[in-house]
């Protein structure tokens, strides 16, 4: 990656140097034409601190390119274990053909038990079985210590 940036270095109103960068500079500007955009920056009076101008007379100019690139990145190159259950998932996913899904409607009819000739029968199948379903209780001695509340049941 490169970025072109433009620093340029102006005097303040009581003569320090103050910096003011430009990222994504254009780099087909003439010297003239940058030098020229600078002073209407001085001449214009917009920056202020404690009513003294920042931007009063441009110094200089530099361009500075700046250009990054990754030899290596051992980050990227770490190996999932091949027994992963989520790198199998997404492999097998990623195998798999893409298939256009088709929606079918259902329009069921419904039915009035009212209407029905036989709401007097109910017909079970053959193998169909009906259980009881019981809840068991236990009984607790009430000579037992817990049945008295004092939960202590022969720790004392």
């Amino acid at each position: 990656m490169k970025t072109i940036t433009l620093d340029a270095e102006f005097a303040d109103g009581i003569g320090k140097s103050h910096h003011l960068k430009f990222k994504h500079f254009d780099p087909t500007k003439t010297a003239d034409q940058v030098k020229t955009a600078l002073t209407k920056l001085t001449k214009i009076g917009l920056f202020e601190k404690d009513g003294i101008a920042l931007f009063k007379e441009v110094l200089h100019a530099k361009v500075i390119v700046r250009e990054v690139r990754t030899i290596f990145d051992d980050k990227e190159e770490i190996e999932k274990p091949a027994n992963d259950p989520m790198n199998v998932m997404l492999e097998t996913a990623g195998a798999l053909p893409v298939v256009e899904a088709t929606i079918a409607k259902e329009n069921p009819q419904p039915q009035s038990v009212k209407n029905s000739k036989n709401t007097g029968q109910i017909r079970f199948p053959e193998d169909f079985t009906i259980t009881e379903d019981q809840q068991k209780t236990r009984l607790v001695d009430q000579n037992h210590p817990a049945a008295n509340g004092s939960g202590t049941a022969g720790y004392q």
